[in-house]
């Protein structure tokens, strides 16, 4: 039995499982495929227990045009560690196609939830097991990464993951336009190779960027959100990306970035005040919803 009613929250039974995902920003500007940041701009909870036959409840963002079925994306992840029946709710607050990294973290969510169905102590997660589902499922792993620990990750494909804390100084601003950005047209935007000078550049502000977390080096910012692999080939999706990053720049961040594919864009500030940076994306911007948001620490399991 699958359907799309209701609003949520839901009254529990005694031994449900509840996991959440956070969004995710991947990319940061260099680091294509690479680099992700999770974020409490949304999320993705799953309310899971054994049950006689699979019964699955979406509600939120994309309840209304995603799969309510066996191909929904937080069963298909829990198939792949648990194969009983089972009674899932779901709702998400991360809106669809817009770079946030809805569906790594319904891929996490309900890997996670299977995991523990299985005999995972919630406390003690198979991680790199979840990592290497998701990956599969993502075709890349750094949003899923993000979305499972949460930070900063870089998540280089076939490398180890590492996570990093960010900077409690810094702050986030996102911008999330109304209309969205498929992802396979922004895959589709990008030439099939790029120029050695170019990547070698790419690659000095990945490493530059990763010490910046690393370091709480805030000043090297300005130089290592640049990008030369894929934004500039996504411009033509998306018009208003140059001036609102101009605009977000003159009041104060450090950088902005296309947050995964995109829509949506990423403002990073070192101790800047980001009244003034929210202003400018919503003023360039005027369609947006544009918001402060904080890194989250990742997903998180209640049994």
């Amino acid at each position: 039995m699958y359907s799309t009613v209701g609003t949520g929250p839901w009254p529990l039974p005694e031994h449900v499982i509840t996991v959440r995902s956070p969004a995710s920003a991947a990319n940061l500007g260099p680091g294509f495929d690479v680099l992700g940041l999770a974020l409490d701009a949304g999320e993705i909870t799953i309310d899971v227990e054994p049950a006689q036959e699979t019964e699955l409840v979406a509600t939120g963002e994309g309840a209304a045009s995603l799969p309510c079925d066996e191909r929904n994306r937080c069963l298909v992840a829990l198939r792949r560690m648990h194969g009983g029946p089972v009674r899932i709710r779901a709702h998400s607050t991360i809106p669809l196609e817009r770079g946030l990294g809805s569906s790594a973290a319904a891929a996490v969510a309900g890997l996670t939830a299977g995991a523990v169905l299985a005999g995972a102590d919630p406390d003690a997660l198979p991680i790199d097991l979840i990592l290497a589902q998701a990956a599969e499922m993502e075709g890349h792993a750094e949003n899923a990464a993000a979305a499972l620990l949460g930070g900063f990750v870089v998540a280089g494909p076939g490398l180890p993951v590492t996570r990093l804390a960010v900077p409690e100084a810094w702050r986030f601003v996102v911008a999330i336009p109304r209309h969205p950005i498929n992802t396979s047209a922004a895959r589709e935007a990008l030439p099939g190779s790029w120029p050695r000078d170019a990547v070698v550049r790419n690659l000095g502000r990945v490493a530059l960027l990763v010490a910046a977390v690393a370091c709480d080096r805030g000043e090297l910012l300005a130089a290592a959100l640049d990008d030369e692999l894929h934004q500039p080939y996504r411009t033509q999706l998306f018009a208003a990306w140059e001036m609102a990053r101009s605009a977000a720049c003159a009041a104060g961040a450090a950088g902005v970035v296309w947050s995964g594919a995109g829509s949506s864009l990423l403002a990073i500030l070192d101790r800047a005040d980001a009244a003034p940076v929210l202003r400018a994306l919503a003023t360039t911007l005027p369609d947006a919803d544009v918001r402060e948001t904080r890194p989250s620490p990742g997903t998180t399991v209640v049994t």
